[in-house]
């Protein structure tokens, strides 16, 4: 059953404000202050404080907190929503990417926003190259303020957010590559994106103010 998101007035507010700095599908991949985004703009430039207390579960059910995921290091969170065909999409070539940095400084993690059944099930289709964490409360969602499926958030070796890039596109997984290679001290991998389209496609929205069954 589809499920539709529910903002507080607040949440429009703070939306709005979101596309004012990145308009969908620009093109453009450049934003206000030169940080470049999967969707052509910018959400959470100029490095804003990251939520190092947001919190997330382990596929055993112990909790984990941002701060102790791997301290003084470059973090990449990729955030799925279960049954999102955006990141199903995505899937594939977050893997790669991963796998070119492998042994690299940067750590990844994707945070896999339902039960652990479904986490498992994503795990086995999939085969991914990141270690899955779980936040079916959304609490992670809200805390580093993410929108939709998929986004990918860097969160520096400071725990402040440097980048946020949502929804897919191949400009925009080029520039995440760029960020990646940097955060690893390497060299940008040759990785084809040319399948991928050139305008962003977008995938579900979280649904906020609600806990999932």
């Amino acid at each position: 059953m589809k499920r539709t998101a529910t903002l507080s007035m607040a949440g429009v507010a703070a939306l709005l404000a979101v596309t004012a700095l990145a308009p969908a599908q620009t093109g453009t991949g450049v934003g206000q202050g030169g940080n470049t985004t999967m969707e052509g703009g910018v959400v959470g430039a100029g490095g804003r404080s990251g939520p190092a207390g947001a919190s997330f579960l382990m596929m055993d059910g112990r909790p984990v907190y941002m701060r102790d995921l791997a301290p003084g290091q470059h973090v990449f969170l990729f955030f799925i929503r279960n049954g999102d065909n955006v990141a199903r999409q995505a899937a594939p070539y977050v893997n790669r990417m991963v796998r070119a940095y492998s042994g690299g400084r940067a750590k990844w993690f994707g945070v896999f926003t339902d039960r652990t059944d479904r986490a498992r099930s994503w795990q086995a289709e999939f085969n991914p190259q990141y270690r899955l964490l779980l936040d079916p409360s959304l609490a992670a969602v809200q805390a580093f303020r993410v929108e939709s499926s998929p986004t990918i958030v860097h969160v520096g070796p400071n725990g402040r957010v440097l980048n946020t890039w949502r929804g897919l596109s191949g400009y925009g997984m080029k520039q995440l590559n760029r960020a990646v290679a940097r955060a690893n001290g390497r060299r940008v991998a040759r990785l084809d994106f040319s399948r991928l389209p050139n305008s962003t496609n977008y995938g579900e929205a979280f649904v906020i103010g609600r806990t999932r069954p």
